[in-house]
Order: C-alpha cells, then sequence, then structure tokens
C-alpha cells in the first residue's frame, strides 16, 4: 500500500494501530535505508499532526466544560495511577494536613506528597485549568490547580469543585 492511502487512513485508525504504525516508522527511520526514511518521515508527520489535532479537539471540549467536569473530564482521559489515587484519598480523608502529615499517611518517610500531586496536576493542567503563579519559588503552583494552600499553617485543602469532580468518579472521603 503506497505512504500516501496509509496517511489518508491515519484519523480512522485505533490508537493501537496508530501506535503500531508509529512503531514501523521508527523502525524504518532508523534504519537509515532511503528507500524508506522520505515516505516514514512524511509518515510520522501525519501521526503528530493527528495527534495534534486530537489533543486541540479535547482541549477545546476540556475547557468548555464546568469546572467539577472537567475534573471528571481530565481524570477520566488520563486515569490516576494507583499512587495518584492515594494521593487524592488522603487529602480527602485528610483535609487541612499539612505535606509532612499527608506524606507519613501514605508511609513515606519524605515529605513528597505535594511534589507527587503537583505532577499529577501539572500532567493534567491542559484539561482541567491553568495554574497560578508559585508565591515562594519561580513557576507554577501546580498543586493549587486543585486545592487551596494555606501559608499560615502550610496545609492544603481539597477545592470543592475537585472534591465534586472526583465524587462523580467514586473518589470521596472515607471520613465523612
Amino acid at each position: 500500500m503506497s505512504i500516501d492511502k496509509i496517511i489518508a487512513k491515519i484519523p480512522s485508525m485505533t490508537l493501537d494501530e496508530r501506535k503500531k504504525l508509529r512503531a514501523n516508522v521508527a523502525e524504518k527511520l532508523a534504519s537509515g535505508d532511503p528507500q524508506w526514511v522520505d515516505a516514514a518521515t512524511k509518515a510520522l508527520a501525519a501521526l503528530d499532526a493527528q495527534a495534534l489535532h486530537e489533543d486541540k479537539e479535547l482541549v477545546t471540549t476540556a475547557q468548555a466544560l464546568p469546572k467539577a467536569e472537567r475534573v471528571v473530564f481530565a481524570f477520566t482521559r488520563m486515569p490516576p495511577t494507583p499512587t495518584q489515587e492515594r494521593i487524592i484519598q488522603v487529602l480527602l480523608d485528610r483535609p487541612g494536613s499539612t505535606n509532612a502529615e499527608l506524606s507519613r499517611h501514605l508511609g513515606w518517610k519524605d515529605n513528597g506528597w505535594d511534589l507527587h500531586f503537583g505532577s499529577m496536576c501539572a500532567d493534567r493542567m491542559h484539561l482541567l485549568w491553568q495554574a497560578e503563579p508559585a508565591v515562594v519559588r519561580p513557576g507554577l503552583f501546580y498543586s493549587g490547580i486543585l486545592v487551596i494552600y494555606n501559608d499560615d499553617d502550610s496545609t492544603f485543602v481539597m477545592r470543592p469543585e475537585a472534591i465534586e469532580g472526583f465524587a462523580k468518579l467514586a473518589i470521596r472521603s472515607r471520613t465523612a
């Protein structure tokens, strides 16, 4: 089949079919065989363009939703890992806790809860909403997308719209 026919089918391919095509394209590019390099480069560009188009559609869809629904959308499109489920759950169960307390409740020796939570939020920011600038360091405060941080006592509380969204995903406080 010609490369143009393959490229024409990309929008209707499943995610697995695109992954296989991308792997084949990478293999052809890595071979350095001049017979395949042009076709593989063209196919890779088409795969990238399709992925970008779909990502823009996802972002547009997400941004049109109320915030609680964005939480549902973001965590449905990008399901949380088991560790991410635990870091969400520990805050829902212990609102008003510090980073050290949340980390300790997870059984961690270091204060890593905030780093994991912030990373999870940063990964989904394009489907949620923009993080605010950090106050004490350069960059953005990614955790602040889903939590309210109290500077006075260094505690975290889940935002109401996040609580509502997670509840729709059957992730809710087990202590309330």
